[in-house]
């Protein structure tokens, strides 16, 4: 890696127009995406609050998250952890752990790269259990923590607050979590949320295979659903080529 001022002099070896696969850095996504002219104009997201909905924790966040900003020249973020129902301790034997961990990074790293003057509120749920989940999201929307909500998850609508054994947890339904989306609608919370890596189907409920169905919660009609692209960039510059969909189903 080259390092120098700025993030245009930051270059890795996948940024390079043979590379495969290929990476982009904060400046090569802004330009790809049309977000670097909002960013001129001063849309930096000053005054705002981001929220992003996650489960578990990441011990390293704050530390790798210094190291992402040193080495792509962003500003400090301004981060705030609330873990409305206790944090879990973190076991780093336990894959589920493991990867929530990397997404946390992952959602609040990005976050800040395209609006680096927002306010991140990063909100745990003590596990991943839809009703954990569920109660996480019910606090930030009932606390109007933000603007802006994201939430990096989601799983077959059948498969919403079922237990391992098929039985309903109580009170998570998604009846219960359409009406928390609601009130954010109502009280001017625009909420976004991933649509899946596996194109038109979701992990069956007991996981072990796949099935045509749409992902809770990016299905809720007062959800924004952000499905997942594979972008095809200049990786130097940024300037957008093409892109398609992701899909990463198994067969």
């Amino acid at each position: 890696m080259a390092k120098g001022a700025g993030a245009d002099s930051v270059v890795f070896r996948c940024q390079s127009t043979t590379a495969s696969p290929r990476c982009y850095g904060p400046s090569q996504m802004r330009t790809a995406y049309g977000t670097d002219k909002l960013i001129d104009a001063g849309f930096t997201g000053k005054g705002r609050k981001v929220v992003i909905v996650d489960a578990y924790q990441s011990p390293t966040l704050r530390s790798d998250l210094a190291a992402f900003n040193s080495v792509w020249g962003l500003p400090d973020a301004p981060l705030q952890i609330v873990a409305p129902d206790g944090l879990t301790p973190f076991d780093p034997s336990d894959e589920i752990q493991q990867g929530w961990a990397g997404e946390i990074n992952l959602d609040v790293e990005w976050a800040h790269a395209m609006a680096p003057e927002a306010k991140i509120v990063l909100v745990l749920a003590k596990s991943s259990n839809d009703n954990d989940l569920q109660s996480a999201i019910q606090y930030a929307v009932d606390n109007k923590l933000g603007d802006t909500m994201s939430m990096s998850f989601g799983e077959a609508e059948a498969c919403y607050g079922v237990n391992a054994d098929g039985t309903q947890q109580p009170g998570t339904t998604l009846a219960a979590q359409h009406a928390i989306f609601d009130k954010a609608r109502r009280q001017g919370m625009t909420v976004f949320a991933s649509a899946g890596d596996s194109g038109s189907t979701e992990p069956t409920c007991d996981g072990t295979g796949n099935m045509i169905a749409a992902s809770t919660p990016a299905s809720d009609p007062f959800v924004t659903s952000v499905g997942g692209t594979q972008l095809f960039a200049n990786p130097v510059t940024g300037t957008y080529q093409r892109e398609v969909v992701w899909n990463e189903e198994k067969t």
